[in-house]
């Protein structure tokens, strides 16, 4: 792809979450890395993530169990940890998980090892190696990095735009190199208290620091990391290539050191070199919610003792449901000099409802009366990894059905028939909000059957929302109101004959749009939501008289 986009590698099923996220304490998370370096250049890895009580555990928690229960959820997770050292360390580590531990809170730790994460340096020493972190030659390979950064945190801010109250994110994260055994640290003075800040605005921050330990062959870096729901004003200045060069440098720096091995001279470590699955950065996913029920009710109306209506809607809804979601950053290079800005952001909503409905209604008197009943929800839920955060996708269909009447004296109507619809809503920003849509509509006629010479009519609806949305809170949404609606009327036919019309007819009324949330809230204009009606049909299924 031309554009360079979020990854998002798999999209898998896992298990029912019914609610949204309810704040309770401060969102806390801590990460320790432990990297063992041996003297050929080898490494052995060993991360650790710890999450308090709260709702981002929760979130953790039911990710970590989907990671038990679906290996593909597990490669994904691990494939993308993987990748964020490789975009960071220059290798990308082979992973397991070593334990889990699965409560209120969580502690969860992965093993690896890089095939190579020290090498000679370049000086021409012999015995000297080193370890290049965040050093990047080519533009490329910065961009990767930005992004996957950038991408980590809209997700991070969309995550606590669904938590109750204003609250924040903070991060520590804490990296230890191990040099060793006999290794002296050669640039020791260098690294010792280097430290960098970025300030995305907003409350939001990343910080580092370095501790050298030359006596026991040890380097830290400390990061914390607080992110908030706020704007991001400093990235969304038009001009953030300070911010974005701060990003570029931030944790930039090379460990030098002696292995008193002197037999071995190669090439430096080498730059960091995305996997082919992150180098696909299109942000999309696609899924299916099967609906395929017979929604069936007896509405009964009393106006007297004598006296009984009844309206029998029996309406069968079935749908599949698809959606993408896409975004893109602009890059603006001036030699080292860069800028960055978010060029569009893309959502789609694919679907295929298909309503079939059969309406009886039996009276004998004067009547006109409404129903409503409540269906309720049907919901998937989906989850993977991205940065240092699972993603939760909510898929739900929100049901309700209504039936209404209209007679005067004895009637008996029987109808049946259906409507589907193909269709595909498609929102874009970039600049301002455009939107299209496609629209396949079939019919089919089942039956009709009714007595003469009375008017009536009947009608059923099963309007319904169905939306894909990040942690509830942004993403895709639909409002259709599938609906069938059967009349007769006396009239004169062209023969001049009295007879009765009858007429069948249904069709959709489809509203759609997008809403956003967090960072990405701030980078389309603080633009919570955009809705437009897309189409309006109804299509006569049976028409003539009796």
């Amino acid at each position: 792809m031309s554009n360079l986009r979020i990854l998002i590698i798999a999209v898998i099923l896992f298990s029912l979450l019914g609610t949204g996220f309810i704040s309770g304490e401060s969102l806390k998370r801590n990460i320790k890395l432990h990297i063992e370096v041996n003297s050929q250049g080898m490494a052995k890895m060993n991360r650790k993530l710890e999450v308090e009580e709260s709702d981002l555990a929760n979130l953790y928690c039911e990710h970590a169990k989907v990671v038990k229960k679906d290996k593909k959820v597990k490669k994904q997770f691990l494939d993308e940890v993987a990748k964020g050292h490789g975009l960071i360390f220059g290798k990308k580590p082979k992973l397991k998980i070593k334990n889990q531990k699965i409560s209120s809170s969580l502690s969860r730790e992965v093993e690896g090892d890089f095939d190579l994460l020290a090498c000679s340096s370049q000086k021409g020493q012999k015995g000297v190696k080193e370890i290049r972190i965040r050093k990047f030659k080519n533009k490329k390979s910065v961009v990767h990095y930005l992004e996957y950064v950038l991408n980590s945190r809209l997700f991070e801010s969309a995550f606590l735009r669904s938590v109750k109250g204003e609250q924040t994110l903070v991060s520590r994260e804490e990296t230890v190199w191990q040099l060793p055994a006999g290794a002296k640290i050669i640039n020791g003075e260098e690294l010792e208290g280097q430290n960098w800040r970025v300030d995305f605005g907003g409350e939001s921050s990343m910080q580092a620091n370095l501790e050298v330990d030359e006596e026991n062959r040890m380097i830290t870096l400390v990061e914390q990391i607080v992110v908030s729901e706020n704007a991001p004003e400093h990235l969304l200045a038009k001009d953030n290539a300070f911010l974005i060069g701060n990003l570029r440098e931030y944790g930039s720096f090379v460990i030098q050191y002696e292995t008193g091995d002197s037999s071995s001279q190669g090439e430096p470590v080498p730059e960091p070199a995305p996997s082919v699955e992150a180098l696909d950065l299109a942000s999309s996913w696609s899924w299916g919610l099967n609906v395929d029920k017979t929604f069936f009710y007896v509405f009964t109306y009393h106006p007297s003792q004598q006296v009984t209506v009844k309206v029998t809607p029996s309406i069968k809804l079935s749908f599949d449901l698809g959606a993408t979601i896409k975004w893109a950053w602009r890059w603006y290079w001036s030699g080292w000099r860069l800028r960055c800005t978010l060029d569009y952001f893309e959502t789609t909503l694919r679907l295929k409802p298909a309503v079939g409905a059969n309406i009886s209604i039996s009276g004998n008197a004067a009547v006109d009366a409404v129903w409503d009943e409540t269906v309720g929800k049907k919901s998937r839920s989906f989850t993977f990894w991205v940065g240092c955060l699972p993603v939760l996708i909510v898929l739900e269909a929100d049901l309700s059905l209504n039936a209404s009447c209209n007679l005067e004296g004895t009637i008996e109507i029987v109808t049946g028939g259906g409507v589907t619809l193909d269709t595909g809503i498609t929102c874009r920003y970039k600049n301002g909000w455009d939107a299209n849509s496609h629209f396949y509509l079939t019919r089919h006629f089942d039956k009709f059957e009714a007595s003469a010479g009375i008017e009536a009519k009947a009608r059923a609806e099963v309007p319904f929302t169905v939306s894909a949305y990040i942690y509830y809170v942004a993403g895709p949404f639909a409002q259709l109101n599938p609906y069938i609606e059967a009349s007769s009327k006396a009239e004169v036919t062209t023969t001049g004959q009295t007879g009765t019309h009858y007429n069948l007819h249904g069709g959709f009324e489809v509203n759609g749009g997008a809403k956003v949330a967090g960072w990405l809230e701030g980078l389309l204009g603080n633009l919570g939501q955009y809705t437009r009606t897309f189409y309006t049909k109804d299509v006569t299924i049976y028409e003539g008289y009796l």
